[in-house]
């Protein structure tokens, strides 16, 4: 197998001395690597400001008041007012209705009675004192009479 010629060339070409060689055989080329991120960078840099020319062309025509030549002429038509006006006063006479229906069926919850609070002496000489109930009020919130204990309403709506 050392006898073969390709492997003899293979081992030339190792043991020879690299200065020999005409192609550059390294890894590393600074030169190579820094012109080619320049160009890289120049070529991101040229289409970045190619898309902000284009944007601005784009957007720098634009006005706010459109065309004043062209006006439409409004049609007032007092029918379709008067309809929809109506149509707003019965809305807001059924919301009026349904609050008020709302409103009569709440009820006021009553007081909660908290158990009474045993405190622990510190040391054996010290009794505590036994304390009376306390009556806090809940907030005097009304509740309609079909909520659940979930708070969702069951309106049946």
């Amino acid at each position: 197998m050392i006898e073969n010629p390709f492997v003899k060339k293979v081992v030339q070409g190792i043991l020879r001395n690299r200065k020999q060689s005409f192609l550059d055989r390294s890894i590393m080329h600074p030169y190579r690597e820094w012109f080619s991120g320049l160009a890289a960078g120049l070529c991101v840099l040229s289409v970045a400001v190619a898309w902000g020319v284009s944007t601005y062309v784009q957007f720098s025509n634009v006005s706010v008041g459109g065309n004043s030549t062209q006006e439409e002429n409004l049609v007032y038509r007092e029918s379709l007012v008067e309809t929809a006006l109506t149509d707003f006063a019965q809305r807001k006479d059924e919301y009026e209705t349904l609050k008020q229906a709302l409103l009569s069926r709440q009820r006021v919850v009553n007081e909660v009675v908290l158990p009474p609070v045993v405190e622990v002496a510190t040391s054996s000489n010290e009794v505590a004192p036994e304390a009376e109930p306390e009556v806090v009020p809940e907030v005097s919130t009304p509740v309609p009479e079909g909520e659940d204990e979930g708070g969702a309403a069951q309106l049946g709506i």
